[in-house]
């Protein structure tokens, strides 16, 4: 919830962690919530968003909730990349077929 809030309008703790990197800021949080949809799912601290980002993790995961569930992650909504989630096209060939905004996602 706090992750939502500028500075000002969470309690002095929260600023405190901020600052110190513990915790995300508000436009750090924003990009959890911006398409693609597909990375920096770690939104209280992010420590693990690169790492994640960087083996796939989470299109892994997708594909783990997927299967246990039938639920469909909001990013397969996106076009071609369901067909990445599940290892049909690769990283590079998903990534050219966007637009170059997309990249950066792919850090």
């Amino acid at each position: 919830m706090w992750s939502h809030k500028p500075d000002e309008q969470v309690p002095k703790f929260w600023q405190g962690m901020r600052r110190a990197g513990l915790a995300v800021t508000r436009q750090e949080h924003t990009e959890h919530h911006a398409k693609p949809w597909n990375t920096d799912y770690c939104m209280v601290t992010g420590h693990m968003n690169r790492l994640f980002d960087k083996i796939d993790f989470w299109p892994k995961y997708e594909r783990a909730v997927h299967s246990l569930t039938g639920a469909e992650a909001d990013s397969w909504k996106i076009k071609d990349y369901k067909a990445f989630a599940f290892g049909e096209i690769g990283k590079e060939e998903y990534i050219s077929r966007r637009s170059t905004t997309v990249a950066k996602d792919f850090r």
